[in-house]
């Protein structure tokens, strides 16, 4: 899913979302390797692992 359905998905905002992928704490998938590094995926699974892991 894109950043944004990632958002609603996790039901937080754009910073506490953003932190959360800078902490490393939710997994961001693109496809940097050919040349599309905008393209930020998430996968629902890691997204529900790493909402279970926060305190």
């Amino acid at each position: 899913m894109n950043k944004q359905q990632a958002q609603d998905y996790v039901n937080l905002g754009k910073q506490a979302f953003q932190k959360l992928v800078d902490d490393k704490v939710i997994p961001v998938h693109t496809l940097d390797t050919h040349g599309l590094s905008r393209l930020e995926r998430y996968n629902r699974d890691e997204l529900d692992q790493a909402m279970k892991s926060l305190p």
